[in-house]
């Protein structure tokens, strides 16, 4: 991967976790979908800094300072990782272009980490089980880690990568 594709997999990823904002907006308007909590996953990181890793509850832990802020750094943060990981393994491992097959199973793989780690790590425990809305979560998870795959690939496209393959 050349140093043009890194620049373009990180505005790649920083582009798919906005169009995944949007989505995330969207679905709370119409289908009256719970919003994320950003401040409960900035909390969840800042607090490791004291030791406190898993919570019975993220909302009863202590409020952290700039948690809310953290929190939607740490979103994109993990967004331009998933993106650049992304396309590490379709240039490098696989010497392969993107595709939407590709980009969307990659999406809905990314998964596996809120729902055995972070979840659990809050107190909502595994595929948030424990969460107040147990099954609409998992499924918004799915169609948004979907939506973040399948908008990695679109603006793949729109970037013109096709052309600096190579």
């Amino acid at each position: 991967m050349s140093m043009i594709h890194v620049i373009i997999a990180i505005t790649i990823g920083l582009l798919a976790t906005a169009l995944l904002d949007v989505f995330s907006i969207l679905m709370a308007k119409y289908f009256g979908t719970p919003k994320t909590e950003w401040r409960f996953i900035g909390r969840w990181f800042l607090l490791m800094r004291k030791g406190q890793f898993t919570h019975g509850h993220i909302s009863k832990s202590e409020q952290v300072q700039g948690e809310l802020a953290f929190g939607w750094f740490m979103h994109y943060l993990i967004g331009v990782s998933w993106s650049l990981i992304y396309f590490f393994l379709t240039y490098v491992v696989r010497d392969a272009s993107p595709t939407l097959l590709s980009a969307s199973l990659f999406g809905v793989v990314t998964l596996v980490v809120p729902y055995l780690i972070l979840q659990p790590a809050l107190g909502h425990g595994f595929f948030a089980q424990k969460h107040p809305r147990p099954v609409a979560m998992p499924i918004l998870s799915f169609l948004s880690h979907l939506t973040f795959g399948q908008a990695m690939y679109l603006f793949y496209l729109l970037s013109g990568l096709l052309a600096l393959k190579g």
